[in-house]
């Protein structure tokens, strides 16, 4: 498996991920004009999206894995059925993710314990937010058909069409421009209704214009909840595993939160520039996945290990540099952001912590990625379990409460729980049953 493959498929996953954390930068820079409630209230809803969007992996895991396996099985019949109860399915997971969370917008920010200003706001938006998922989870589905086909580059289109809408409605939907009324921050979420509608619009059109999928085939096809099982038996471990880290990153910000305002800045602004490294790594995972679905359809197992050893060689290899980076200048990268000394001196503590770790990072996505695409989603899932939940969050206590430890505690647990996520996806990864797994 040459390195020149999965750099292919993987730039452009690249590009789409820094568009869409340009896009949350735009957006907070629009919403930051309204004034300091509103982005509060943006932030809140923003977490709790954040918690939701890998649900979206109960249809999008499943559609991967198995339109990879017909690819390289070089069964179009399959991907076309595939897609249609991939479509069903996803706008099913939308209807109920609307029911039970709509009634509920309130409530769910009350958690939160914001100020009742920033519940009304946060609520306006989450609730248009919500009806949006109609568009959002078939919009992200479908980037995984175009992922599970190998074409990542017009799936990297639909994202550039999507956020170059989202930004030019922002200013004119939150301020009120070109004779629009003026609706703040929900402006901001109806902007990301109407681009996520259009890029859905464009994709499947583009499906059905280069007869990947047929109109006659889908007036003719019999729907069969067998066909939604086996997308949603795939799909189910993945979303759990999806779930895990930003529900225990939350409960890990209420640790950090005892040791006062300067930690939790801290916290966030480390977390936020470790972020850079998880463009070019989602890139090598993508690639991973599709490269693993496709050899293990067409029989090819030895290229689908290839594939993730040339992937964990890539991620491995730029770990490295970044990792004496934010080892060597962790004081200078926290005062970019920030420059009270004790957030600086907590912060950086967190990057020089942390720095070693992420090398071991790219090789549990890589293990990950070979995982969904050969959907076998459950290791994965049973090892984010363990180790975010019982490990890392454990851990955090034990360091903090028992050994006072303070901040340092928590940061070391991290440290640790990815140690643990690597020894158990090893072991999985080395009895090679994903290679054999029927879906």
């Amino acid at each position: 498996m040459k390195k020149r493959q999965i750099l292919k498929l993987a730039w452009p996953v690249m590009i789409s991920a820094l568009l869409s954390t340009t896009l949350v930068t735009i957006d907070m820079f629009w919403i930051g004009k309204l004034g300091k409630l509103e982005i509060a209230s943006v932030s809140i809803a923003g977490s709790i999206m954040g918690i939701i969007y890998p649900l979206s992996l109960i249809v999008s895991a499943g559609t991967l894995a198995l339109i990879a396996r017909f690819k390289g099985k070089n069964d179009p019949v399959g991907i076309e059925n595939v897609i249609i109860h991939s479509f069903l399915a996803s706008f099913i997971l939308s209807g109920l993710l609307f029911v039970v969370l709509y009634p509920l917008t309130s409530s769910i920010i009350s958690v939160f314990k914001p100020e009742p200003a920033l519940i009304a706001i946060s609520s306006d938006y989450l609730r248009i937010m919500f009806i949006g998922l109609f568009f959002l989870i078939p919009f992200m589905v479908t980037n995984s058909m175009y992922y599970a086909l190998g074409d990542t580059l017009t799936a990297m289109y639909m994202g550039i069409i999507a956020n170059v809408i989202n930004i030019i409605l922002d200013p004119i939907l939150i301020f009120g421009l070109l004779s629009f009324p003026q609706s703040g921050v929900k402006g901001a979420a109806i902007a990301s209704v109407i681009s996520n509608f259009i890029a859905l619009a464009i994709s499947i059109i583009i499906l059905i214009k280069r007869d990947i999928i047929s109109i006659e085939l889908i007036k003719k096809v019999n729907i069969s909840t067998k066909w939604i099982l086996r997308i949603v038996r795939i799909g189910i471990p993945a979303s759990m595993q999806g779930i895990t880290r930003p529900l225990t990153g939350t409960l890990l910000y209420r640790i950090v939160a005892i040791y006062g305002t300067s930690a939790i800045a801290a916290f966030g602004i480390g977390v936020n520039s470790l972020g850079l490294m998880f463009i070019y790594l989602n890139g090598f995972a993508s690639a991973t996945a599709i490269l693993v679905g496709q050899s293990i359809g067409s029989g090819n197992h030895r290229d689908a290990v290839k594939a993730v050893r040339t992937s964990i060689n890539l991620g491995f290899i730029i770990q490295i540099f970044f990792s004496i980076i934010y080892f060597i200048f962790a004081t200078y990268i926290i005062r970019i952001f920030n420059s009270d000394p004790e957030v600086v001196r907590i912060g950086s503590n967190y990057l020089k912590i942390i720095s070693p770790i992420i090398l071991i990072v790219a090789v549990n996505m890589m293990f990950n990625s070979a995982f969904m695409g050969s959907g076998d989603t459950k290791p994965s899932m049973i090892t984010s379990i363990i180790s975010n939940w019982f490990v890392k969050l454990g851990i955090a206590v034990l360091l903090t409460s028992v050994f006072c430890f303070k901040t340092t505690g928590i940061w070391i647990a991290i440290d640790i729980s990815v140690a643990a996520e690597f020894i158990i996806l090893y072991f999985w990864y080395r009895k090679k049953h994903w290679l054999k797994r029927e879906i």
